[in-house]
């Protein structure tokens, strides 16, 4: 009895096995999921991959697979029933996708067509697609997307970067309320304003890197009240809204201006905004006053590789409660005040490399009883004074290297502490 239960069962098993094997189309990889099997395809017809596939596919990988220029709703209609979660299609040369393409596969949560050539998407495209949860178009050739995303009313994140947009029209995405990521990222924008972006109710990563912005209306911040991110970066800005503006950006937590044109900030320019990360890296600013940064609340400061070479003491006065990690790498400083970084109890990350600084002045670093890591590489620096040489026990990374150490009885101190730590 127990030999013919286990003969039956290798029976079972062993068609199982040969069912899913010949479920995978050919010149095709397939693995289980959990629950049906994921098609990894690369080379061959796109058209005959689609007609082989079997019911048991949950998830669809396409790449380099050609032979279908324009989607069509012949292409996907024999696949009716089947229970695809995610289809993705890579360098594919799709140049067009035409309307209710998908309209028999409802089951659909996430779709890719990143790295083709597609220019034209009906307005129809998506159409019944109503559980479909995120959407890569980046890497194509769309300059207009109309009312294309319509019909999207689950989607959460939308990925449009690398296309030929210039011209969002206001409520390009009024329909998404669910969405809580969009990236625009390498469009050739120039201006956005809050129309653009009304509907967007449930936001929270807004990323418009790299899209040649000049200007940033202000009442962007009015429609997209919910953002924790917004990525500005890579632009040609030269300047930014007030802290009047942010004001509504009560959640907003990173906040990216990184490689702009900035030059001036206002005096309270950040006031009364409470952020994870400012990045404000190679931009063109020159200066810091101790009211640059004045009520602002933030964790990480990113001022790195910029043309600072004033800095007012005590410039991160009112930062002093919050701060943890200051990047100033790569500015013509030359010589810090004393109490630039008086009370800055919490500070873990300090970088100094390649600031041309000539010397650390005695109790630069006194209250920072908190620093790990501290970088003074690629300067100027001839030794280091007694009292920073008492920090560098509590530090888990130093980097002191590239700097024209002076062999004197100035260095003392410096040539004990390797030899000794403890000493």
């Amino acid at each position: 009895m127990i030999t013919q239960y286990i003969f039956l069962s290798l029976i079972v098993i062993s068609t199982w096995f040969y069912q899913n094997i010949n479920a995978c189309p050919t010149g095709c990889q397939c693995t289980p999921t959990g629950w049906g099997q994921r098609a990894f395809c690369r080379g061959g017809s796109l058209q005959d991959i689609l007609g082989s596939l079997d019911k048991n596919i949950h998830q669809l990988h396409a790449t380099q697979a050609t032979s279908i220029r324009v989607l069509r709703k012949e292409d996907f209609q024999h696949l009716q029933g089947f229970q695809l979660t995610k289809i993705f299609l890579t360098q594919c040369s799709i140049q067009e996708i035409q309307g209710n393409v998908f309209s028999d596969l409802s089951s659909l949560l996430e779709l890719s067509f990143t790295e083709n050539n597609i220019n034209i998407i009906s307005n129809d495209a998506f159409s019944g697609l109503s559980h479909l949860k995120r959407l890569d178009l980046s890497k194509n050739r769309i300059s207009k997307i109309g009312t294309v995303f319509r019909n999207l009313k689950s989607l959460e994140h939308l990925d449009l970067g690398s296309n030929l947009l210039n011209n969002l029209e206001a409520g390009s995405f009024l329909s998404l309320s669910n969405l809580v990521v969009l990236k625009l990222d390498g469009n050739q924008l120039q201006k956005v304003n809050g129309d653009i972006f009304k509907g967007l109710d449930n936001l929270k990563h807004l990323s418009l890197r790299n899209c040649d912005l000049v200007s940033v209306d202000s009442n962007l911040f009015n429609v997209v009240r919910r953002l924790k991110s917004l990525d500005l970066g890579e632009n040609r800005l030269s300047s930014i809204p007030q802290s009047k503006d942010f004001i509504n950006l009560k959640s907003l937590e990173n906040l990216y201006l990184d490689r702009n044109e900035l030059t001036t900030l206002q005096d309270s320019q950040f006031s009364d905004m409470t952020l994870n990360k400012l990045s404000l890296a190679k931009n063109r600013i020159n200066r810091l006053s101790q009211k640059t940064f004045e009520f602002l609340e933030v964790r990480e400061l990113d001022i790195s590789y910029n043309i600072i070479y004033d800095i007012e003491d005590l410039f991160l006065r009112t930062t002093s409660q919050h701060i943890e990690k200051i990047n100033l790498a790569g500015n013509p400083i030359r010589l810090l005040p004393e109490n630039s970084f008086q009370s800055l109890y919490r500070l873990t990350y300090l970088n100094l490399s390649s600031c041309t600084l000539e010397k650390i002045t005695e109790n630069l670093f006194r209250d920072l009883n908190n620093l790990r890591t501290l970088d003074v590489s690629h300067n100027n620096i001839q030794y280091l004074p007694q009292d920073v040489i008492v920090i560098l026990n509590k530090l888990q990374t130093l980097n002191i290297q590239n700097n024209p150490w002076h062999c004197d009885c100035n260095i003392k101190s410096l040539k004990n502490w390797l030899h000794d730590p403890k000493s």
